[in-house]
């Protein structure tokens, strides 16, 4: 799964155990929206939206306010994370 790594480091920097949050013990959720992948050093994309999530904690974290759908992103804000289905 993609996410913004920003929301990625902030629980992990909180505390991550087997995909739960070490402060409160609930599941870290992620909920996401369309992107438009941009690249560094242009100020364009290749036309690539693909899905874009925010970690977030229900308990500990308010729940992410996403962007419109095709809003832009650098590839470079963007990491890749596990997910257990």
């Amino acid at each position: 799964m993609d996410c913004i790594k920003s929301s990625v480091e902030k629980v992990e920097n909180r505390g991550v155990i087997k995909g739960k949050c070490s402060v409160c013990g609930e599941q870290i959720m992620l909920t996401g929206t369309g992107r438009s992948i941009w690249y560094d050093g242009f100020t364009g994309g290749g036309g690539e939206v693909r899905t874009i999530a925010e970690a977030y904690c229900p308990k500990c974290d308010r729940k992410p306010k996403l962007p419109k759908y095709g809003t832009p992103i650098y590839e470079s804000q963007i990491v890749q994370v596990a997910t257990t289905e």
